[in-house]
């Protein structure tokens, strides 16, 4: 087992550091967002989806770019350690008892990182140092107790809590602390509802979700907006044989969704149903209604390192060396601008 000390790290914020705590909620309920009996007032619903919808259309974070993306894990040991890392936050996730919610956040943090900087060197032990640190500040937005660094699973590595609260603030220092970010999750009810309406929402939801946590280790999805994604689950449980036209005319039923994406949802829905998910997930084999049914409805149901480098067209690269000896502790270099 490898160990990691204090001084493994260097960051460019020292004076960030957060105080760990461990949070609880006192009620003993976990407020969970996808909870069956959770709903608001229609009206409530739609601003609130217009909202991400228009932060999604003027943040520069609505999917990744493809070019920028790739380039960073275009080495076949970085897609093999991310998604060994992706792997050990949905291992993680179960061992801790976490929401699916915090399983995709934290996924979603770890590929925006990567997105931005680049790991060489094949220094796998910075990846999953950089999930732990991942999973960790998911925790901290989505999970009502929040574990102690301590209690977070360390099979072959064995990370000192200062090191990985120092990756936290890394990640926190690459996404401009830009932390609370909207995910397919955040839709899959108000989508669930409006465009299932004739299908009990406590059997659409949970087959929505089976989706997306079948999607969560591909790439592919990275690239797409997370009301695209949620959108195109949906659909997809909806009809699994829906052409473009009815497709279009599906989507169209959205009416207080006048920023969704309609070609980027249809990208994802011909993606989806390209893929293995059809045929290694049971809960969607049948779809809940038929290519008879997808007139618009009137009705609306009332129901949310190694080398570290960043990376980007215009932005200045600035490196972090984590030079690991004899397996044993990493040593802090200079970084340069």
């Amino acid at each position: 087992m490898q160990n990691f000390r204090e001084d493994s790290l260097l960051l460019s914020s020292p004076n960030l550091l957060c105080q760990e705590e461990t949070v609880h909620d006192h009620d003993g309920v976990q407020d969970c967002f996808l909870s069956i009996g959770h709903h608001h007032q229609q009206d409530d619903d739609d601003e609130y989806v217009e909202m991400l919808l228009d932060r999604e259309l003027n943040s520069s974070g609505n999917g990744l770019h493809n070019e920028e993306f790739t380039c960073n894990i275009s080495a076949s040991w970085i897609k093999e350690a991310r998604l060994n890392a992706i792997q050990y936050i949905i291992n993680s996730s179960l061992s801790l008892g976490f929401k699916i919610e915090t399983t995709y956040l934290a996924v979603t943090y770890l590929d925006r990182f990567l997105s931005r900087r680049l790991i060489e060197d094949e220094k796998y032990w910075a990846v999953r140092l950089l999930a732990i640190a991942c999973l960790s500040l998911a925790a901290k937005m989505e999970e009502c107790r929040v574990p102690l660094l301590s209690e977070f699973p360390a099979q072959d590595y064995n990370f000192e809590c200062n090191v990985i609260r120092r990756m936290e603030l890394l990640v926190l220092d690459t996404l401009d602390w830009r932390m609370a970010l909207a995910t397919p999750f955040s839709f899959t009810y108000y989508f669930a509802s409006k465009l299932c309406q004739s299908n009990p929402i406590r059997e659409t939801v949970p087959r929505v979700i089976d989706i997306l946590s079948a999607t969560i280790k591909n790439v592919k999805m990275t690239y797409h907006t997370p009301s695209a994604i949620a959108a195109a689950a949906t659909l997809l449980i909806l009809d699994q044989r829906m052409t473009r036209e009815s497709l279009v005319l599906k989507i169209n039923t959205l009416s207080s969704c006048s920023n969704l994406k309609i070609d980027d949802i249809i990208s994802v829905y011909n993606q989806m149903k390209e893929s293995d998910i059809l045929h290694n997930n049971r809960s969607i084999e049948s779809p809940l209604i038929s290519p008879l049914n997808l007139q618009s409805d009137n009705t609306i149901d009332n129901v949310g390192s190694s080398l570290i480098t960043s990376s980007g067209v215009s932005a200045k690269r600035k490196s972090l060396n984590f030079n690991d000896e004899n397996g044993q502790n990493s040593k802090r270099h200079n970084s340069r601008d």
